[in-house]
């Protein structure tokens, strides 16, 4: 991927290009870097505005500003020629700063006419530079890399940009093992130094000292204090003075520390130049960075039972969604229209307390259109109107806005079933429409199902909502990185629910997380390592150490790719064996679809609990149950007025459990399983298959 990489003059930023080029197999095309100026006079429009009035030091949670002189001044020399070098000034910091799980304008942003803060300033930088691209007639970039690691804060709002102009945000080193990371920066070659601390620890006389002078000093710090080793915290900040990447370096000539208040303080550099290095440390750096990139290539990165040096990371592209057309516009504006259709809609709402609410609502379109659609016709890909899947999944998001029973319910799963897996491309680009705004979107599932419940479906929709009280938080990574597979698109990789005990994870695939792709030839079993190590690496993300009990898997459901009779049935088993294995105190139902997106062997759905599931006699649980205490296979009617439950002691009662079960890839019928609370019944061992 041809790449724009954020780049301040710290450690970070600079080996993460130096990663993605070397390690990754990307290209950095060109360079960005912000920094501060201070303005003329403060605007009026943006009144308590933090206005920068010096350029030496801001507190600014985005950018670097200490040494950023400096950074303009030679990096521009020192760089790869190849690289082209962008620099804007940001007047003011972040008018609106918005520590929620995703970025928006502040709602005065648009009485600005030129909004100059930091993350307007890099938005503007990046179209510029992107005009640029296209006036020269260049390959456009398609990426936006930065070097975030921990940080929420810089990853939201970098993220928000990238999708403004349509490009990937890569962030190679996000939730990378910290100690693991500075011995690399340390081992590839960059000489960087401190140049401002804020951190208990650390003072002035740390300033102008180098990463390898004061490693054992920040592991002691965070062994103690818990202060982070790489500053991500804002301890401290750094300038790299010199790398293996860099045609010159760096020399600092004059310098003196400045005390900034607050146990704050930072290095003014006075005077710098820049040098040629002699051949002979050129070589030395050569030999050094030959022996980092061999390290770092063979480091196991991946649980893939396949060697990564057989990934493409150039030729797998993530797609990202274009901003959808106008959201007022109706269904008909916007997709032609197909024959007479009828919106079937089933639901169900639990009102479990006075200010506890669970809703459910299944939906899909029947059409009177003389057509088969059914996936194994082969005259389903002539027959279906061109943009039908779309158009259905439209009308259905629409109708399930205007029948939303409660405002007090939000959701937080929707699984998606489609008739025919080729329209999920068209289909998803809908769904973001309506799903773009959330601050962490629903948790998701989607497979292609067997049979929808009318010949002329192509889209099930099912959603479930909680009372906004206890719709709790979710982790929404868009970035590529080594962490997990990111989220390009409109879903969540996790949500956490029911005050906080129940997290629900989106359908996970065997994506190796670097590409967003699954490697070719990854066998089952692999596939199904894979898909665990991913759903691990979310629910470490989220695991509060400071909680009694960690995360334990309730519910794993296999939906599993099913060709004939006999190989469903081996392949079943097989699913069936592993997680028995690695989910011993999970239920697990593995179940064969005809088709899963990106052509996987497999996709696993989770459900993780905080509680122990022990229930008795004298109570009914206020809160409802994931199904898996106690299973019966069973039609869910959803006809019927909301009800008030009886949670009378000694009484039961029933909570669908969200997934769609087709009696098997063969059959038509689809049913669901219905959860039941008796009082002193054990649940009963479901079958493999």
């Amino acid at each position: 991927m041809r790449l724009i990489a954020l780049l301040s003059g710290g450690k970070d930023s600079l080996y993460a290009a130096i990663y993605a080029q070397y390690v990754l197999g990307h290209e950095i095309v060109a360079a960005v870097n912000l920094y501060p100026t201070g303005p003329e006079r403060p605007p009026e429009a943006v009144a308590g505005t933090d206005l920068v009035a010096w350029t030496d030091e801001v507190d600014s949670a985005m950018f670097q500003s200490v040494g950023a002189h400096v950074v303009g001044a030679a990096y521009a020399d020192c760089l790869p020629s190849s690289i082209r070098w962008y620099r804007a000034a940001f007047e003011a910091l972040e008018f609106h700063t918005d520590h929620g799980l995703r970025y928006r304008l502040a709602p005065h942003a648009s009485a600005l006419e030129t909004p100059a803060d930091e993350v307007a300033t890099l938005h503007r930088v990046v179209g510029a530079l992107l005009d640029n691209f296209e006036v020269q007639g260049l390959a456009r970039p398609e990426g936006l890399l930065s070097g975030a690691i921990l940080s929420d804060y810089q990853r939201l709002r970098i993220e928000h940009v990238a999708s403004q102009h349509q490009l990937v945000s890569v962030a190679p080193l996000w939730r990378r093992d910290a100690r693991e990371l500075f011995d690399s920066i340390c081992a590839l070659g960059i000489e960087a130094i401190i140049v401002k601390v804020a951190s208990l620890g650390l003072d002035m006389a740390h300033l102008g000292k180098s990463l390898y002078q004061v490693r054992e000093h920040l592991m002691q710090l965070e062994t103690r204090y818990g202060v982070h080793c790489l500053g991500e915290g804002g301890e401290y900040e750094t300038l790299v003075l010199d790398s293996p990447w860099f045609r010159q370096r760096l020399v600092i000539d004059a310098s003196s520390p400045v005390d900034h208040g607050s146990g704050s303080a930072y290095l003014r550099i006075e005077r710098f130049h820049c040098e040629e290095k002699p051949a002979a440390m050129r070589a030395d750096q050569q030999a050094q960075f030959s022996d980092w990139m061999q390290r770092e290539r063979a480091r196991p990165l991946w649980v893939f039972p396949l060697p990564l040096n057989g990934i493409s990371f150039r030729k797998s592209i993530p797609t990202v969604l274009a901003p959808a057309g106008d959201a007022n516009a109706s269904a008909a504006e916007r997709t032609p229209r197909s024959p007479m259709f009828q919106v079937r809609y089933r639901e169900r709402l639990w009102h479990l307390s006075d200010d506890h609410r669970f809703y459910v609502a299944v939906c899909w379109v029947e059409s009177s259109a003389d057509v088969a659609t059914h996936p194994t016709d082969p005259r389903c890909a002539v027959l279906a109107p061109p943009g039908e899947a779309a158009r259905q999944t439209e009308l259905l998001l629409l109708h399930l806005r205007q029948r939303w029973p409660d405002a007090a319910c939000r959701p937080f799963q929707c699984l998606l079933f489609l008739a025919n897996m080729q329209d999920f491309a068209a289909v998803n680009a809908v769904y973001a429409h309506y799903f773009a705004a959330e601050d962490a979107p629903p948790v998701r599932c989607c497979v292609q199902v067997a049979s929808l419940p009318h010949p002329t479906s192509l889209v099930q929709l099912e959603v479930f909502a909680e009372s906004v009280d206890l719709h709790g938080k979710g982790i929404h990574v868009q970035s590529l990185s080594l962490w997990a597979p990111a989220c390009i698109g409109p879903y969540s990789q996790a949500r956490i629910q029911h005050q906080g005990t129940t997290l629900y994870l989106s359908g996970m695939l065997a994506l190796f997380p670097g590409t967003g792709e699954i490697p070719e030839g990854l066998s089952l079993p692999a596939q199904i390592e894979a898909c665990l190590w991913n759903a691990n690496r979310v629910v470490e993300a989220l695991d509060d150490r400071g909680m009694k009990r960690p995360w334990q898997c309730r519910l794993c459901i296999a939906w599993y790719k099913a060709g004939s009779r006999d190989s469903a049935e081996t392949h079943g088993r097989l699913i069936h064996e592993m997680l028995h294995k690695r989910l011993p105190r999970a239920q697990r139902f593995v179940l064969g679809v005809p088709q899963l997106p990106r052509n996987a062997l497999v996709e696993l759905q989770f459900v993780y609990e905080r509680r122990e599931a022990e229930f008795h006699g004298t109570h009914c649980p206020v809160i409802p149950q994931i199904a898996h205490d106690f299973l019966s296979w069973d039609t869910e009617d959803f006809e019927g007025a909301p009800q008030k439950l009886d949670a009378s002691p000694g009484s039961s009662f029933h909570v669908c459990i969200p997934v769609l079960i087709p009696h098997s890839v063969y059959g038509s019928a689809c049913t669901r399983l219905r959860c039941y609370l008796p009082p002193g019944k054990a649940p009963d061992k479901p079958s493999a298959l």
